[in-house]
Formats: C-alpha cells, sequence, structure tokens
C-alpha cells in the first residue's frame, strides 16, 4: 500500500526559519550555484564537491544520481513514479526563502533521495529524505499546495 505523508513540510518550515544564515520548476528571484545546474553530470559534481561524505574512489562508495524507475524498480511505488514521470533531480524553492533548492534521486549505499537548501553563500544544507522506518522505502516528490511548493514524501507500507 502506498500512503502520503508530510513530514517534511513542517520540517522544512522549521530549517527555513533557523537556517537563513547558515529541470527547474520556476525561477527564484535570488541567485545560486545551483542555479546553473543542467545535467546529471553538473549536479553529481555539485553534490560531492559540497559534501565530502559523499566522495570516495569506491564508486559505491560515491553519491551517484540515477534515473527514479531503476532506484525504486523492486517497490511498490513503480506505479506512481510511471504516472508522474518523476526526473533524476528537481530544481525548486520548496522553503520559500527565495533561493532555489535542490531535490535529487542517487544511489549512496542505497537509494538515497537528497534535499540540498539553497544557500547564497554556498553553505549549503543537506537533508537525507530516505530517513525513517526500516523496510519502507520513501519516494519525496515536489507538489504545489495553496500556491507554495513542498514535499510530499509517499512511503510503501
Amino acid at each position: 500500500m502506498i500512503r502520503s505523508i508530510y513530514p517534511l513540510a513542517f520540517f522544512l518550515i522549521l530549517i527555513s526559519s533557523s537556517c537563513k544564515t547558515g529541470a527547474s520548476i520556476s525561477s527564484p528571484s535570488n541567485e545560486n550555484t545551483i542555479n546553473e545546474l543542467s545535467s546529471n553530470g553538473t549536479v553529481s559534481a555539485f553534490i560531492m564537491s559540497h559534501f565530502k561524505r559523499y566522495t570516495s574512489e569506491d564508486q559505491h562508495k560515491t553519491f551517484q544520481v540515477k534515473p527514479v524507475r531503476e532506484l525504486y524498480r523492486a517497490t511498490k511505488l513503480i506505479t506512481l513514479i510511471d504516472s508522474l514521470q518523476l526526473k533524476n533531480w528537481y530544481k525548486q524553492d520548496v522553503d520559500s526563502d527565495g533561493l532555489t533548492d535542490l531535490l535529487v534521486y542517487g544511489f549512496y549505499g542505497g537509494t538515497s533521495p537528497i534535499l540540498i537548501l539553497g544557500s547564497s553563500t554556498n553553505n549549503y544544507t543537506l537533508l537525507d529524505l530516505k530517513r525513517g522506518k526500516r523496510g519502507v522505502e520513501y519516494l519525496p516528490v515536489i507538489e504545489r499546495q495553496d500556491g507554495k511548493y513542498l514535499i510530499r514524501n509517499y512511503e510503501t507500507t
């Protein structure tokens, strides 16, 4: 069974209020490096240059941008993925701070969807969106609700 949950909406509101110092859907007004990303290669290079824990000589210990369908092929979420025609990554201001954020579907020792919150000072915050109950797959999707973007997290149970 697939359920839709919103654990990130509240969390992102808290992050955006406390971290102000610290295929694009729309164009936020402020500039940051995320705006310049245009391919799987530039997204991967960006992640590895800003988050060293995702870099290694061993390919299995390096974050890899992968097609969503490939990452979730053995789950009940595949029908949802097909219906939404999800891409490998999205640029969108999801925390309403005026800076472009980055949602990436990737592989890092397993399926690893991540959200990187935009920064005008190149001091980015990474949120690992795979954390949750053991044995449950999470699929974060950017959606628009009441004029704002948020992340809906689908899960298999």
